[in-house]
């Protein structure tokens, strides 16, 4: 058995992941509501897809907030876990 074969690895979980946009989700401007069970997180073969959803404030623009918690999503799954994101489905449930 060779060193290189002994190389330790790190497993992040889908739940794990999930927590990660969640919490990216509710420190956006305008998200009033983003919970853990209305995050999927599908493995992709080490790149991840995310749909999320969310209430928004009855204040602002629903289609701004959505694309800021795209872009907030995947940059902290990206930099928090190292795991690629292809893409971040953002659903509006209503607005509060």
């Amino acid at each position: 058995m060779k060193k290189d074969d002994l190389k330790p690895y790190i497993r992040i979980s889908e739940d794990a992941v999930a927590k990660i946009a969640q919490l990216s989700a509710l420190e956006i401007k305008g998200v009033s509501k983003a919970e853990k069970k209305s995050v999927s997180v599908r493995n992709l073969g080490g790149i991840v897809e995310i749909g999320i959803s969310i209430f928004v404030n009855t204040s602002e623009d629903a289609q701004s907030v959505a694309e800021k918690v795209q872009y907030a999503v995947k940059e902290s799954v990206q930099n928090m876990t190292g795991i690629p994101v292809s893409r971040v489905c953002v659903g509006i449930l209503g607005a509060e």
